[in-house]
């Protein structure tokens, strides 16, 4: 059945995902593939789609989206402190995959959906359930109307324990050799050649190099490199750092690096290198990525406590917190989420795709642990990381990274951490956590609020197991954004 338009010119839907990023596509995807026969509208922000991110993620060749990855690795490794940790495996690879071709493969399967209807360049303004408790969501081009609203916007998020901010740029060095030898571009891209020669030969990925604080930001820094052949690279920059920050900060700060190493190397003056990769940078890089995923919810908008409006994607906290993977997570939240609708009466309220699992809970309680201690002592992430990699073995640490860990791979890694800070850690998150908990049961005993940021609901695991319970149908305008992940 196909969305209808009545009288007033308001487009209806049996399901409305707003967001038609990763997350959106691979839920329409889904249902596509099940050939449901409700009715979809995609709602997204960009005009169009590009080549504008890369996911990555550990898996073994049975996984369907390693046949779409167009590199992998069975060798990774970390640098801090001028010691060097390396993972090799044949078990499971890490997987490298374009967005464009995610993209690409989505488009693919919705197109033969003639119950789905994508709507590109469109921003949301404004949500309102109305008393027959459908959601009408106000648009630039017009008004859509849905018993059940799944949103995966990041912009959600009002805060976070960290942010992963990056940026990195993905480029080759075949440029350098119609220069002359004498040319600061053909040392420049000798240099690069150079700089990441072993890891291009020996096709190992450098999850984490030079891992470091960066004093300014109060935030842990490290390079991140994919060697795609012996003179095509994407290097990225990282921070975990309490605040997000802003693509033109960080891009000065990818470019002081690389200058800074290429100086070093061929012997010319840093700020004659700066200048060339300035003034040569669109003959230089093939694209380049920015972002700022939040790593551990905090806080969250109000949005609407019904269960028919259901936070997806980043908003539904399906990255790891400590690691900010996400992509394997986010398909098999899509499965079950299809699953659940298949087989669901969407008016009526009778299911709950963001159920989570016990291990689930743990995960996320142990990784608040972690973030707490490394926003507050950043210069102790290198020890830790290094210590993680150390005592753990490739398929320990994939499981680990990933969103998998067991509990073995828990007990490996609290071993092999700092005992103090991290019991300083669980002190403060329990008592985060304890203030949360009262105050929301204060609130239901006496429908008041204890806390001065009582307009905003908690984002712990207690106030999620609840929610379930409330309605509210006259929820706060939700801020718009798109799906960035």
């Amino acid at each position: 059945m196909s969305s209808t338009t009545d009288k007033s010119g308001i487009i209806s839907a049996d399901l409305v995902i707003i967001g038609a990023g990763c997350s959106g596509l691979a839920l329409a995807r889904e249902l596509s593939e099940r050939h449901w026969s409700g009715s979809i509208v995609l709602i997204e922000k960009r005009m169009n789609y590009s080549n504008d991110r890369t996911w990555c993620f550990w898996a073994d060749q049975s996984n369907p989206w390693s046949q779409l990855a167009s590199h992998h690795w069975y060798d990774w490794r970390l640098s801090a402190s001028h010691q060097t940790y390396h993972h090799h495996t044949d078990e499971v690879a890490y997987y490298h995959l374009n967005s464009d071709d995610y993209y690409q493969a989505c488009l693919k399967q919705l197109r033969s959906n003639k119950n789905l209807s994508l709507e590109l360049g469109q921003e949301i303004y404004s949500i309102t359930q109305q008393d027959d408790q459908q959601f009408l969501m106000k648009v630039d081009k017009g008004d859509y109307q849905a018993p059940t609203v799944i949103d995966t916007r990041p912009s959600l998020i009002q805060s976070a324990w960290l942010y992963q901010c990056f940026y990195g740029v993905e480029l080759k060095t075949d440029w350098y050799l119609k220069y002359p030898p004498d040319h600061i571009l053909y040392r420049l891209g000798q240099a690069l050649e150079q700089l990441y020669a072993e890891e291009a030969k020996n096709n190992i990925v450098g999850l984490m190099h030079d891992l470091d604080v960066d004093h300014e930001f109060n935030a842990t820094v490290f390079q991140y490199l994919l060697p795609f052949q012996k003179n095509h690279w994407l290097i990225e920059r990282t921070w975990f750092a309490p605040k997000k920050l802003s693509r033109n900060i960080l891009q000065q700060r990818w470019q002081d690096y690389i200058c800074r190493k290429i100086s070093s190397i061929s012997n010319s003056d840093q700020q004659q290198v700066y200048r060339a990769l300035a003034s040569h940078w669109s003959e230089i890089i093939l694209r380049d990525e920015y972002g700022c995923l939040p790593m551990g919810i905090r806080e969250e908008s109000n949005g609407f406590q019904s269960q028919t409006y259901i936070k997806g994607g980043i908003a539904g906290n399906l990255l790891r917190p400590s690691t900010g993977y996400g992509f394997l997570a986010i398909q098999q939240w899509a499965s079950q989420a299809a699953q659940h609708i298949m087989f669901s009466n969407l008016s009526r309220n009778t299911f709950d795709i963001n159920k989570r699992s016990l291990g689930k809970r743990l995960t996320e309680f142990l990784d608040s642990i972690f973030l707490q201690v490394i926003r507050q002592r950043p210069e102790l992430a290198p020890t830790i990381f290094s210590r993680i990699m150390k005592s753990t073995t490739a398929v320990e640490f994939s499981r680990f990274m990933s969103n998998q860990p067991q509990l073995q791979d828990w007990l490996t890694v609290i071993r092999s951490a700092p005992k103090q800070p991290f019991i300083l850690g669980l002190l403060k998150v329990l008592r985060i956590r304890l203030t949360q908990a009262l105050s929301y049961f204060i609130k239901r005993i006496f429908n008041r609020d204890v806390m001065p940021s009582s307009n905003k609901k908690p984002s712990s695991f207690f106030y999620r197991l609840n929610r379930r319970s409330h309605i509210n149908n006259s929820a706060p305008k939700i801020p718009t954004g798109d799906d960035r992940l």
